[in-house]
């Protein structure tokens, strides 16, 4: 497996020695500080440095070289999130990755919390976030599809410890006819980490999951939801999340979410995003259904900066 995308990433450096490109640098800060129960925590929840180099030819686009790197948890976990090459073909009806990319399992390719204050159930169902491998994606008509083969250890190693890889697989809708309505269907099936976005990596576990995900703009708000049924480890699973963004004003959003799965209901939250001197501050409540006495209240401060040449 690990030979396979790093002979891939390979060509595609040797395509983008041959073209020109444009360079665009990214970094942010995230720092949070909450109560759950009786204890409370401030911390640098991440501080990451992204860099997307562009190669262009007569043709238009033809590589996308991309890095993200980040430091976690008070800067007790460094490492890349993301590292690939990806290999466009024409008008994007066809690409071809390589290295470590988002896995296209339901909202994730569209749909980042890592910086947020929602809580989704990757880390339950697909496992990881991002993981290392080669991915094939692209356009037909109305729809997209990805179809990717990794290694289900994510962020925290660059090697398949026992050859047992990971298959995920989405294909999305989007008409110029409804717009406002994305709607998704996606699979995984092999073995993966838990742990989602860095932390500690959970027990490689066998999933094998199917998901329905939508995305649905009305006005100034956004409805986001995704449900997953299967097995994990031969045990049945079920899983859901929704969340809800609804702009006010121009510097005013309210934000709600629930995620919930099997034998754990999880809670409601509620919470408010603010523009402020550049920075987006937010804080949320959430109501632990199950443990009546951790309810959470969360604040963060988020600031991100942004150059291309």
């Amino acid at each position: 497996m690990a030979g396979s995308w790093r002979s891939v990433a390979a060509a595609g450096i040797l395509v983008a020695a041959e073209a020109d490109g444009a360079l665009f640098v990214t970094a942010d800060a995230d720092l949070r500080a909450w109560s759950m129960g009786p204890g409370r925590e401030a911390r640098v929840a991440a501080v990451g440095i992204a860099v997307r180099q562009v190669f262009a030819d007569a043709r238009g686009d033809r590589v996308v070289a991309f890095a993200l790197f980040e430091s976690l948890d008070d800067f007790r976990e460094t490492g890349f999130d993301q590292a690939y090459l990806r290999y466009k073909g024409r008008m994007g009806v066809w690409n071809l990755t390589a290295g470590r990319y988002v896995l296209p399992f339901g909202l994730l390719p569209s749909y980042s919390t890592n910086r947020l204050l929602v809580r989704t159930l990757e880390g339950e169902t697909v496992g990881v976030e991002t993981d290392n491998g080669v991915m094939s994606s692209g356009l037909a008509g109305d729809f997209d599809y990805a179809v990717s083969v990794s290694e289900g250890v994510g962020m925290h190693r660059w090697t398949d410890t026992d050859d047992d890889g990971l298959v995920t697989a989405r294909v999305g809708w989007e008409s110029d006819d409804l717009p406002e309505l994305k709607p998704g269907v996606s699979v995984v099936w092999g073995k993966a980490v838990g742990g989602a976005h860095g932390g500690m990596a959970g027990p490689r576990m066998r999933r094998e999951l199917a998901a329905l995900d939508l995305t649905w703009t009305a006005g100034s708000g956004v409805l986001r939801a995704e449900g997953s049924a299967g097995r994990r480890d031969g045990e049945p699973f079920q899983g859901g999340f929704a969340g809800v963004d609804f702009s006010l004003l121009g510097w005013l959003e309210l934000n709600a979410d629930w995620a919930v799965r099997s034998g754990w209901r999880g809670g409601p939250a509620a919470g408010v995003t603010l523009d402020v001197l550049g920075a987006k501050v937010r804080a949320a409540y959430r109501y632990p259904i199950e443990k009546e006495d951790e309810d959470e209240v969360t604040g963060q401060v988020y600031y991100s900066w942004s150059r291309s040449r």
